[in-house]
């Protein structure tokens, strides 16, 4: 169950919904516009008691020949036990050839240390200060020992948290690397391989279920060897007032551009998916403003294409489908877009445009 969480964050995070909901009226407060420091003490497992608890790790490396490396780390009390782990490693070679790691963990199989940043899973680890995060991996099919320089140093979205209601719950969200140079060597099919290219990890934790908090997300990333942009926004379920609350980051080589609450995202021209039973639509273009002291951001991303869409639910046999269904029908489409964006800072400005794709996740109609 833990690799399912890995696999697709939402739909284990629903299983919860095995109880009716109980929606109370209330709020969801905004991020803030000042970004708070980040503490190392950030990085660990928060470790809530309550069965929605979910927590997640997920850090992603491009390497200079094209290659792709993605860990994802899961602790998490949905289902049978609490604090249960999971850890997912994967390589995929230019050719599109992957390799993977993964296992499960019980609460007194993995490990954690209480001061600093340090996990255990096994025979895997990830670890580190607010400078550079250490990754090892090891299983059959691979090793992997991994450091993630930052170029930028971790970050939080204003607080970094989001609360619902009085005292309901919360959603946490920061940002170890937002851009980092990795280094290290994996060990696939009897072969070394030297790496070397750009990295990303974000931490977030939530003690509700996503279905109680949100209507919608959408979310976009693009990292390549120049420039890293992160961008998302949350709309939260009608009992929490329907706000809104997102985030805008930008980095090269040389720092940080733009790390900002203080965004807008408008969106345009939507289109109904007719295959839904829900009438869900999607935007055709998102308008995207935001500023960060003299710097500022103006763009838009433009759908060429819909590049595919996901049910979470799709993979569970009928009776589990079926109970999900009845609180929630999440769908997630990803669409192919050309970025547009223009960046003022220190009186110049900078263009940049780029060929990605986007995410617009209905969680509830």
């Amino acid at each position: 169950m833990i690799m399912k969480t890995i696999n697709q964050k939402l739909l284990l995070s629903l299983l919860v919904c095995c109880l009716p909901a109980v929606c109370v009226a209330g709020s969801m407060t905004s991020f803030g516009t000042r970004n708070r420091p980040v503490l190392l003490s950030d990085f660990g497992p928060h470790l809530f008691s309550n069965e929605s608890y979910s927590e997640f790790w997920t850090i992603d490396s491009w390497l200079a020949d094209k290659s792709y490396i993605g860990l994802d780390i899961a602790i998490t009390n949905i289902g049978v036990g609490d604090h249960k782990g999971g850890f997912k490693a994967r390589f995929v070679d230019p050719g599109g050839d992957k390799s993977e790691c993964k296992a499960e963990y019980d609460n007194d199989e993995w490990s954690y240390a209480k001061q600093g940043f340090s996990m255990k899973f096994g025979k895997n680890s990830i670890g580190g200060d607010l400078q550079k995060i250490s990754v090892k991996v090891s299983c059959k099919k691979m090793e992997m020992d991994l450091v993630f320089e930052n170029l930028v140093p971790p970050v939080c979205p204003g607080s970094g948290l989001l609360k619902f209601g009085q005292g309901d719950g919360v959603y946490s969200m920061m940002f170890p690397s937002p851009r980092a140079h990795v280094r290290g060597k994996v060990r696939r099919g009897g072969k070394i391989i030297e790496v070397d290219g750009i990295g990303f990890a974000e931490h977030s934790y939530s003690n509700m279920a996503p279905y109680n908090q949100a209507r919608r997300w959408f979310r976009f990333k693009h990292i390549n060897s120049d420039i890293s942009v992160i961008m998302a926004e949350v709309e939260s379920t009608r009992e929490y007032g329907s706000a809104h609350n997102g985030w805008v980051l930008i980095s090269d080589n040389k720092g940080k551009i733009v790390a900002t609450t203080r965004a807008r995202f408008d969106f345009e021209g939507f289109i109904k998916d007719t295959r839904s039973d829900e009438g869900y639509t999607i935007p055709r273009r998102v308008r995207i403003v935001a500023v960060d002291g003299d710097a500022s951001v103006i763009g838009t991303l433009t759908m060429t294409s819909l590049r595919k869409i996901e049910d979470p639910t799709a993979s569970l046999g009928f009776l589990k489908r079926s109970i999900i269904r009845r609180f929630t029908k999440p769908r997630d489409y990803y669409i192919n877009c050309k970025m547009l964006l223009k960046i003022k800072q220190g009186g110049q400005e900078k263009t940049i445009e780029a060929d990605g794709f986007y995410r617009y996740m209905h969680v509830n109609p």
